[in-house]
């Protein structure tokens, strides 16, 4: 039985995952910055729509009289990083979260610090990986399903759950993820699995697989992905939104 994102939520990972130029896709490359965060436009911290960061890239290639349709699509992405253009996680979770739920999306997040206010009128740019966590119920990660957040890092970065896999008798047989991180050669927008091989053990312990941005497997470098799990583990789990 495979559980699967809706639609939706499908269609927006695509947005970022297969970023066009011309007949060139691009997976979008993992930016964040966080001075001013809040005050500055969406695009430039890490938060923007996959149009809004396509169209800057757009202009700045006008402006540095780069012709992207001689690029390649690794040409571009090195254009996109020199240029401080991308996706955080945080932000690519909450658009594709509000792809499927829209407003009520962020009316599930709970923030009662100074920035709230922030959070109401710029609410892609005050998202954070600690306001996902805070807004969420940790679960048990045999419950888990599409939607979910997976928190690694000691709460410094996530992945959202966007299908799982379970036997005849509903007991969970692999989860699938995507994100935005720093890590990697590739970095960026990215989707990765974890094969349950055994119920009885801690997510940690159950197979971790990292692959490119278009689901290809890579095992030529590091899963940083499972590394940043282990990382200050106690910190870390699967945690879903309220969201009605």
């Amino acid at each position: 039985m495979l559980h699967r994102i809706v639609q939706p939520g499908w269609e927006m990972i695509q947005k970022y995952a297969r970023m066009k130029f011309g007949e060139i896709e691009v997976a979008c490359p993992y930016y964040m910055y966080t001075i001013l965060r809040g005050l500055s436009a969406r695009v430039s911290i890490g938060k923007g729509f996959p149009e809004e960061i396509v169209e800057e890239t757009n202009v700045l290639a006008l402006v540095n009289k780069v012709d992207l349709t001689k690029m390649s699509a690794e040409g571009i992405r090195s254009f996109m990083v020199t240029k401080s253009i991308g996706i955080d996680c945080s932000g690519y979770i909450a658009h594709v979260l509000h792809a499927v739920h829209g407003k009520r999306f962020f009316r599930s997040l709970t923030d009662d610090s100074f920035g709230a206010i922030f959070l109401r009128f710029r609410p892609f740019q005050k998202i954070n990986v600690h306001l996902l966590r805070k807004s969420g119920t940790a679960i048990d990660y045999r419950a888990c399903e599409p939607e979910d957040v997976i928190v690694t890092r000691g709460g410094k970065h996530a992945l959202l759950v966007i299908e799982t896999k379970r036997d005849d008798n509903g007991t969970l047989k692999a989860i699938q993820y995507t994100h935005s991180t720093l890590y990697f050669k590739q970095n960026g927008v990215r989707f990765g699995s974890i094969e349950i091989v055994d119920q009885s053990k801690p997510l940690e312990q159950q197979r971790w697989i990292e692959g490119q941005a278009h689901m290809v497997e890579s095992l030529q470098e590091e899963n940083y992905t499972y590394q940043g799990y282990v990382e200050d583990v106690a910190k870390n789990g699967v945690y879903r939104l309220s969201i009605e």
